[in-house]
């Protein structure tokens, strides 16, 4: 459990962290609360995974061997743990929330309704 940014109660589990954005923050049971984790944070996590399976790959391959390849998957869940773990939670208000909610929802609309011109 991490700690709301709002009351500090050890109430937001890590699986509503990692699924947070803007839109679908994450709410706190104890006081309601709005927190998500930035946008920024979540694409540096995906990248840095990324990053670790392509160094264990260079180093199979500079190797010659797959020995190293069967230490991607735990230093990925490794990495992916820590690092979400550590990512900071940011509160939101709900007037903002709403606001990406429509933003969301019109993107959406607009990408399906372009998906039948292409």
């Amino acid at each position: 459990m991490d700690a709301c940014p709002h009351c500090a109660a050890q109430s937001i589990s890590l699986s509503a962290k990692i699924s947070s954005d803007p839109a679908s923050p994450a709410r706190c049971p104890a006081c309601q609360g709005n927190s998500y984790v930035a946008n920024k944070v979540s694409t540096s996590i995906s990248l840095g995974i990324v990053l670790l399976g392509c160094a264990w790959g260079l180093i199979a391959a500079l190797a010659n061997s797959p020995l190293p390849l069967y230490a991607i998957m735990p230093s990925a869940a490794w990495f992916f743990y820590r690092t979400w773990r550590s990512a900071e939670l940011l509160p939101i208000d709900s007037d903002t929330v709403e606001k990406h909610r429509r933003t969301r929802q019109t993107l959406t609309l607009l990408a399906f309704l372009l998906s039948f011109f292409m």
